[in-house]
């Protein structure tokens, strides 16, 4: 049995990183402080989430300590000999973070660095993971040339048709206060790793959003309230497209927008399912072929001109999937949620 501290652990990856843990049977202390509260008011408040993991886990034990206290964390250092540290905490939002930039820099870069040297003070064997974020690269992914294709935009180098790397630089670019206090994060923690020879691991992640969603549907709480409530934007929006091509005589009158909204986000949440849960990159265009099919049936004579042949830019890559305008909605780390 190992002890594992997970930092955020109220949180969306936090709480996920505590369940894993303990169902190994291992012990788990968590240090959560309802920082999430503070940032984003009732509905940030993440005990919904504590009491849930109190009662569904068997060997997990809760402490509500700031990040920022170097005091706090020494203690808790010196009375528990971690093997393991996953660091999810932190301030989450871009926007927030331009109205409390020093709070956030506390939180996302004095934070870490303060459970850095707590590990390599008190456990310098320890495995320390940081979950960092994909925004320490600011605008520089932007750069990477683009072509333009019949239905979207995409790559216009085959190596980069699997996403940005970590060669990618993080400097002389424009980036939020977040992604700045994150990338500030990210390389302290490289720095230790290397410097002082700890096993410490950066992962960059992006958006957990469709994860989330499969996750909290059916658990009741503010997390669940808010992705139902961008689902329904999403679906609102594709039924006021279906109504202006209505209006633009390219979709049959007749057509019932509500009704064609559902079949095309049931195709794409269907493919984005298959290509996580299988790796089918096919899914993609199966749903796009259709969802063409879906639009051609229903066109115009305008409209129907206007539709791309099914066998015209059909490369499989997730970027077949036509991308959603998902709101920030703060859910990623923060020092109470991760």
């Amino acid at each position: 049995m190992k002890t594992i501290l997970v930092t955020g652990s109220s949180g969306l990856i936090g709480s996920e990183a505590v369940q894993y843990f303990d169902a190994q049977g291992h012990r788990v202390i968590g240090v959560d402080n309802n920082m999430r509260q503070l940032f984003f008011g009732a509905q940030g408040d993440t005990t919904w989430n504590l009491e849930r993991l109190k009662r569904s886990t068997k060997q997990f034990q809760h402490a509500s300590i700031d990040i920022r206290d170097r005091n706090a964390l020494d203690n808790l250092f010196e009375g528990n000999r971690f093997d393991l540290i996953v660091h999810c905490a932190a301030q989450p939002s871009h926007d927030k973070a331009r109205d409390i930039p020093i709070l956030d820099f506390e939180v996302n870069a004095l934070g870490t660095i303060n459970l850095l040297e707590a590990t390599r003070q008190h456990c310098p064997e320890a495995v320390f993971l940081f979950l960092s974020t994909n925004k320490v690269y600011g605008d520089s992914p932007n750069e990477i040339p683009l072509q333009e294709l019949p239905t979207r935009w995409d790559y216009a180098r085959k190596e980069d048709f699997n996403g940005i790397d970590e060669t990618c630089r993080i400097d002389r670019t424009l980036h939020s206060l977040f992604g700045a206090s994150k990338a500030a994060a990210d390389l302290v923690a490289q720095e230790y790793g290397r410097y002082f020879k700890m096993n410490v691991g950066v992962f960059r992640g992006g958006c957990f959003f469709a994860a989330a969603a499969a996750e909290f549907d059916g658990r009741p709480g503010p997390v669940r309230d808010r992705v139902a409530e961008i689902m329904k934007e999403w679906l609102a929006t594709l039924q006021r497209a279906v109504i202006d091509a209505q209006q633009a005589r390219q979709l049959a009158t007749d057509i019932d927008p509500a009704q064609l909204a559902f079949e095309i986000n049931a195709l794409e949440m269907g493919a984005n399912w298959a290509f996580q849960l299988h790796g089918d990159k096919q899914a993609f265009k199966r749903a796009r072929d259709s969802i063409l099919e879906r639009l051609r049936r229903g066109s115009t004579e305008l409209g129907s001109t206007l539709l791309p042949s099914l066998d015209t830019d059909v490369r499989p890559s997730w970027a077949a999937v036509p991308p959603t305008q998902v709101p920030d909605v703060a859910m990623g780390c923060s020092n109470s949620s991760a």
